[in-house]
């Protein structure tokens, strides 16, 4: 069966509309220029011992084959084009001799078939590219076809066309019989291609395609989240060959996947390294910073044919079995993780290695993509709070970042505050430049942002609560922030907590309020109210209003009369038709309690008792 390297391309979202932004700029591509491994994928008929499984008939006869992911953020602006180009993809001699790294291999029909130059026996490779909206983009490179050492268009499309669409694209090549194929995948917006000016394949096209002008972060900020990133599933890789180094040389590439929480464990496989021919190569893992494990971890090495630390036996009906080197996965392990594969540099004349490395976790990438760093900080502004207090936690949040090598965005931001016992909710909101929705679910406030927060971008929201009467002596208020990065990895949620004490209650002190009432002549009002008993008392606030919640103090401390209690009253010179009014009595140790309310030309308050709680420091 022929072998089968299926690219996915992630179009998260719709793209953003508007007039394109001043563009710098920059390529995608796979492998990237700082690598030192190249990706070479084979026929159904090559060996296994040319080191990649995965589509040969003797390993595992896969018809999807090599698997790659690009994505593409949800901010890549509408109307801006995409170009799709490949070099080098036929399968020919001669090989570039420097830059770009694509290494083909010819082999002959002989038993075992043998590496040749003889372009007679080179096979075909096909590319086929289907849209999220079901366009096709088709092309078979033949040998001597054109295409060696040149840059080709398969295609330029505009993502927020119906045609193709926002979401998954995917590419499917396949190369004939027992070969190697060895090419170079670019991706981002071209000005040179618009308007066909790319296509065929001439050296004039490859000029364009090659010339650097591609763009793949169109606001040339870092980190803003508008960035192109590509990644591997499954396919092989070659070290390039290099006459000069010494025998005694390594070349190690590193290699990045997330681990999620969403899975128990990791596992990481090689394929076909060679320890036992070579003798030198090694595996080693990095987790993230601050994991539960060390921070570096010797990892095991395949052998010829085999996966690395393979069961028993290693091999049923022909075919290789896995093992590889399991981690459990907790959430302090949960963020990059990064493999380091160290091969012996090949000589001209040398044994040649060609191998696989992968990851349960799934996608594998060159480097590591632009990764958020998140901080999240929670306060109220007070240590102790008192019964009847009203309450502003602000939830202060920042991307720090833009520090970091790998500055990048968070999406789809969540926050949840949760409102202990003793509180009840009043209001919250989202403080700018940030937008959203929140709102109030059972104990929990739930926050919703509508914008990405940017590399070293900094935003706050509020929870407006208000101290009950019965609140016990320490309040805690719990919130958690959620996000992805910009390429759909969620991260663990973020945990911060405000602690507030709420002095002791002691036995109860008694007002009688006898009454409470509102009259209203010449344009003021009159409020009047009369205590049968005060005890602890400091004086009253007149509160006004159309709800007790937000009623608002307009008049100064009335002092209060005594333990006697007494007659009290205050004007308002500036009333406002519809609102009522309220009163609040102000213990000597600070804590208040409202009553009421009382309308204007409403009926005589009954005399009631109103229990307020002894504060104590």
């Amino acid at each position: 069966m022929r072998s089968v390297d299926t690219l996915r391309w992630m179009f998260c979202g719709a793209l953003l509309a508007g007039l394109l932004p001043a563009i710098t700029a920059h390529a995608v591509d796979l492998p990237p220029s700082n690598t030192t491994a190249f990706v070479q994928t084979s026929g159904p008929e090559a060996s296994l011992a040319t080191g990649d499984f995965y589509t040969s008939t003797s390993g595992g006869n896969s018809a999807v084959g090599h698997e790659f992911q690009i994505y593409v953020p949800c901010t890549w602006p509408a109307g801006l084009s995409l170009t799709f180009a490949l070099f080098d993809p036929e399968v020919m001699e001669p090989d570039p001799a420097s830059g770009i790294l694509a290494d083909d291999e010819i082999r002959d029909n002989s038993t075992p078939p043998a590496e040749t130059t003889d372009t007679s026996y080179a096979d075909s490779t096909s590319f086929t590219l289907t849209t999220a909206g079901g366009t096709v983009y088709s092309q078979t490179y033949t040998p001597n076809g054109g295409s060696n050492q040149r840059w080709v268009e398969l295609a330029t499309l505009t993502p927020s066309a119906a045609a193709s669409g926002c979401g998954e694209y995917t590419l499917t090549t396949k190369t004939e019989k027992n070969d190697d194929n060895a090419w170079v995948l670019r991706l981002g917006h071209d000005p040179d291609c618009v308007g066909g000016a790319c296509g065929g394949i001439s050296s004039a096209a490859s000029a364009l395609l090659g010339n650097a002008n591609l763009v793949d972060d169109p606001d040339g900020v870092v980190g803003s989240g508008d960035e192109l990133v590509l990644g591997m599933l499954h396919t092989s890789f070659q070290q390039y060959p290099d006459a000069s180094a010494a025998p005694t040389d390594l070349s190690c590439q590193d290699f990045y996947t997330f681990v999620g929480l969403g899975l128990p464990s990791v596992t990481f496989n090689n394929f076909d390294l060679d320890r036992d021919v070579m003798g030198r190569e090694s595996v080693s893992y990095y987790p993230p910073a601050g994991s539960s494990y060390p921070s570096e971890i010797v990892g095991s090495v395949s052998k010829n044919m085999l996966w690395n630390n393979p069961p028993s036996p290693d091999t049923i009906g022909g075919v290789p079995q896995r093992g590889g080197d399991s981690f459990t996965i907790g959430a302090q392990d949960v963020g990059w993780w990064r493999m380091r594969v160290c091969v012996e540099y090949p000589s001209a004349t040398a044994f040649k290695n060609q191998y696989v490395v992968e990851a349960s976790s799934g996608v594998l990438f060159f480097n590591q993509p632009p990764t958020p760093v998140i901080t999240l900080a929670k306060s109220d502004g007070v240590t102790q709070a008192l019964r009847g207090q009203q309450l502003t936690y602000a939830l202060n949040f920042a991307n720090t970042s833009d520090s970091t090598a790998t500055p990048g965005s968070a999406h789809h931001v969540e926050l949840v505050d949760t409102l202990p016992d003793g509180l009840t909710y009043l209001g919250c909101a989202i403080d700018a430049p940030f937008t959203g929705s929140c709102a109030l679910s059972g104990q929990q406030v739930r926050f919703s942002l509508n914008e990405p927060i940017m590399a070293g971008q900094r935003g706050s929201v509020r929870v407006m609560a208000q101290v009950d009467a019965d609140a016990p002596q320490q309040l805690e208020n719990i919130a958690q922030m959620s996000f992805d990065d910009s390429i759909g990895n969620p991260y663990p949620p973020i945990i911060t907590t405000d602690l507030d004490r709420v002095p002791a209650a002691g036995p109860p002190t008694a007002i009688t309020l006898a009454s409470l009432t509102a009259t209203r002549a010449g344009g003021k009002a009159t409020v009047a109210w009369r205590t049968a008993a005060e005890q602890d008392t400091v004086g009253f606030y007149v509160l006004r209003g159309t709800t007790s919640a937000g009623a608002a103090r307009v008049s100064p401390l009335v002092a209060a009369r005594g333990v006697q209690g007494g007659s009290y009253t205050w004007q308002d010179s500036a009333p406002v038709d519809g609102e009522r009014y309220w009163l609040e009595e102000i213990t000597a140790e600070g804590a208040g309690q409202r009553y009421g309310p009382a309308a204007v030309g409403g009926p005589a308050a009954a005399p009631s008792h109103i229990y307020l709680p002894l504060v104590t420091h």
